[in-house]
């Protein structure tokens, strides 16, 4: 993966996937013609080893999105025969080069096979069976996301204790491993490597990542435990059960309750008592069926004044996220604009306080790392900016319209003044004195009984209060 270059001096907002700087090297020398064909399984363990699999989250579109490959009948013999003789087959990783790759196709027959796999379609293959991961034929901005699960036979495993410290190491950690379950490989994430090195802007997908049991470590049923080498296998009676399950509860396993499912059933829509809920939830999509690529996209929402819209504020996302509320459509509006976290939260100005040529209202998204204002006009769904900030970098978080002036205050989370933005005039003024040096130093922006704006401290000290009255009388306060 790598990202695609914009001008020169801007930060691309979205990742473009490409192969062409992907080639595979095998002991130092670029196979041009690779696709990363290689064995899981060292020439010293011949026939069944282990079984893998992986699970498509995303769905696999010929040709171009990444996909599996693999090469039917290259394994037991012929596993055995191409792995026989040269010094990668010790290893339980064997890359091929690109004349092994065409041996095993005008030799034995085996042909690669291209699998573009579904949304959960799962896909299983031996580890002595020749496979890859390919990568997308040409830039796209669709990606193939997959979850990667490794079996064997239980007697195949060492016995306890075994690797039983590294997996409970691995569980506790958050490490994952490769194809082989009964041993440990570690590999960290790239995240983890402090950004720096010749590889540090690689992949800026992987630096924003953040591991879902990132607080503390998943909860698992006592066959899960057993499964992942947690506790010994095969126990036979409940004392001894639940013995290893003390001990594993001190070493920091985290069980689930007892008796509870695994994954508990959606709950009953009919309350027990009173009239029936009938909330409900639906996940919606773009209008072309597309999922939105990306990783924190939106920093917060908006709905328009008219009640005709919802919009998501743009936070990695390059453009205006729109929602039909009476028809659930979904699609984009505006201009596309680059960088990151460039605006987090919205608010509304309803059409009485933004006057004539107003019939619907406007909506504002306050800057964080953008250097303006993002105003979008419902009437004619029409996205501009306007104002100029000095710095940018978390600016403000949050803000809120008053209506004693018709005026937006943004609070200040890293920026040192609070921000005063007319969305009629389209002007941006920075009030109030300047605070000492101080990073998220306010969140929020509400309205009080009193019409002042409070932002709410987070790491400043105090509450921040804000009276348009004596701005609206020539103050600074």
């Amino acid at each position: 993966p790598s990202p695609s270059s914009g001008e020169e001096g801007e930060e691309e907002d979205e990742i473009r996937w490409d192969r062409s700087d992907l080639a595979a090297k095998v002991c130092g020398r670029t196979q041009p013609n690779s696709l990363g064909q290689h064995y899981d399984q060292s020439h010293a363990d011949f026939g069944l080893r282990h079984i893998q699999c992986s699970v498509a989250f995303t769905d696999q579109t010929a040709p171009n999105d990444g996909h599996f490959l693999c090469h039917p009948r290259s394994h037991s013999e012929v596993h055995e025969t191409i792995t026989r003789d040269i010094y990668r087959g010790k290893f339980d990783w064997v890359p091929l080069t690109d004349d092994e790759v065409r041996r095993l196709e005008t030799e034995f027959g085996s042909k690669p096979r291209h699998v573009y796999a579904n949304r959960g379609d799962c896909v299983l293959w031996r580890s002595d069976l020749v496979h890859a991961a390919v990568a997308p034929d040409g830039p796209t901005t669709n990606f193939r996301a997959v979850g990667y699960c490794s079996m064997l036979p239980a007697d195949m495993c060492p016995e306890y204790p075994g690797v039983w410290k590294p997996k409970l190491d691995a569980y506790r950690w958050g490490r994952t491993g490769d194809h082989r379950p009964e041993a440990e490989s570690w590999h960290d994430h790239k995240r983890w490597n402090g950004g720096g090195g010749k590889n540090a802007n690689a992949n800026a997908i992987v630096r924003s990542q953040r591991p879902y049991h990132r607080l503390s470590p998943p909860l698992v049923s006592y066959r899960q435990a057993e499964l992942y080498g947690l506790v010994p296998y095969g126990l036979k009676s409940d004392e001894e059960r639940k013995a290893e399950m003390e001990r594993a509860e001190i070493r920091g396993v985290r069980f689930l309750p007892k008796d509870a499912p695994l994954f508990p059933p959606p709950r009953n829509r009919t309350r027990t008592r009173g009239a029936p809920c009938r909330a409900y939830t639906e996940t919606l999509t773009l209008n072309d069926g597309r999922p939105l690529p990306g990783q924190e996209k939106y920093l917060g929402g908006v709905p328009s004044p008219c009640g005709r819209y919802v919009y998501g504020v743009p936070g990695n996302a390059a453009r205006v996220l729109r929602v039909t509320v009476a028809t659930g459509d979904m699609d984009f509006i505006g201009p596309e604009f680059k960088g990151h976290f460039k605006w987090l939260r919205g608010v509304e100005v309803p059409s009485d306080v933004m006057g004539e040529g107003y019939p619907a209202g406007c909506c504002l998204a306050l800057p964080s790392n953008a250097r303006s204002v993002l105003k979008i006009n419902p009437e004619t769904n029409e996205v501009a900016t306007f104002g100029a900030l000095r710095d940018a970098g978390w600016s403000y978080h949050g803000g809120n319209l008053s209506r004693r002036d018709g005026c937006v205050y943004a609070i200040p989370a890293n920026a040192d003044r609070v921000a005063r933005i007319d969305p009629r005039k389209e002007t941006f003024q920075l009030i109030g004195p300047e605070f000492p040096p101080m990073k998220q130093k306010w969140f929020g922006g509400i309205v009080g009984c009193d019409g002042c704006v409070y932002g709410i401290p987070h790491n400043a000290a105090g509450v921040l209060r804000i009276d348009p009255a004596e701005v609206g009388r020539g103050g600074d306060e």
